[in-house]
């Protein structure tokens, strides 16, 4: 099932979109407030240069490819108030989808494996 809905950014119809997600339905959001996406953006680019830089990660060196995950990331925590990997299905199950948070469960061993997490946010250093 899919659920469209508008003015997803605030109010009523953000916490309908909370509603409709915490029961695993698949969520078309329609917002005009692209101002506070960018402003959740800046503090998502701030935090995984943060994180990456502990880490002794790279961020992708790919600018438009880092903006795309980047948004997504944005997107998510927009529309969920929790930082989803964009690459990853948000099941609505709060057990599950604590894995999927970024930096996710998984990124450790992607990056030791493949040089990259799945979302191709965190690079390993050569």
């Amino acid at each position: 099932m899919k659920a469209l809905i508008t003015g997803a950014s605030s109010g009523i119809g953000r916490d309908i979109a909370y509603y409709l997600a915490s029961k695993g339905i698949d969520l078309i959001l329609i917002a005009r407030r692209k101002e506070r996406l960018e402003e959740i953006k800046e503090k998502v680019r701030k935090y995984v240069q943060f994180y990456a830089d502990k880490q002794g990660y790279l961020l992708n060196p790919n600018p438009e490819e880092l903006e795309w995950v980047i948004e997504g990331l944005a997107k998510r925590r927009q529309q969920y108030v929790t930082q989803y990997c964009p690459c990853r299905i948000v099941h609505g199950d709060p057990e599950k989808d604590r894995k999927i948070i970024c930096p996710c469960a998984y990124h450790v061993e992607e990056i030791e494996t493949d040089g990259a997490c799945h979302c191709q946010l965190f690079f390993k250093k050569n």
